[in-house]
């Protein structure tokens, strides 16, 4: 084999690769879902018609605080933004709007 074959066989490879990584870059950016909670069961939250889950690594905030809010502080009514997984919804981030 020469040099030249073997550069252009790493070459394919490597832009390959790099194609795959930028996918998957992709697949795990976190989805935002904004709107109204309209349950709330256990750890599960339905946001408009979307079902996501919080965990204990879920982060929550309020418009106009600067302190952490706690899950414990959702409601049904409250409009908020979540940021979640893509795959199986799992919040990583939730807001609650003033």
């Amino acid at each position: 084999m020469s040099r030249r074959t073997v550069f252009v066989a790493l070459l394919i490879g490597a832009i390959g690769f790099a194609f795959t990584a930028a996918a998957t870059a992709q697949d795990t950016k976190p989805v935002r879902i904004a709107g109204k909670i309209t349950k709330i069961e256990g750890k599960a939250v339905t946001i408009d018609a979307t079902v996501v889950t919080c965990n204990d690594a879920t982060k929550v905030s309020r418009d106009g605080q600067t302190a952490p809010a706690k899950f414990e502080d959702l409601q049904v009514g409250q409009e908020v933004r979540a940021y979640c997984t893509p795959t199986d919804k799992i919040v990583l981030h939730i807001h609650i709007a003033k």
